[in-house]
């Protein structure tokens, strides 16, 4: 749901900013895909090595540790 959402946010602002390249409209939706596809790998990985701990502790563990990864991957994209 997050992902159609950005989509549609994407869609929307590259409509409002005029026209673009067909090429750029093709690959945004496909990047968007394998972005949010490698960012819930790094946050699965994290949470399987806080398994141990209650689940709520270690969503919470998850969280606070995969997010400096999580936005170091995405200000590199």
């Amino acid at each position: 749901m997050v992902f159609l959402f950005a989509i549609v946010i994407n869609m929307g602002t590259n409509f409002i900013l005029g026209e673009i390249s067909y090429v750029t409209e093709a690959i945004a939706i496909i990047l968007q895909l394998a972005l949010s596809i490698d960012y819930v790998i790094i946050f699965i990985n994290r949470f399987i090595e806080e398994k141990s701990k209650d689940k709520l502790d270690a969503i919470k563990n998850t969280i606070v540790k995969s997010i400096k990864e999580i936005m170091t991957s995405s200000l590199t994209t």
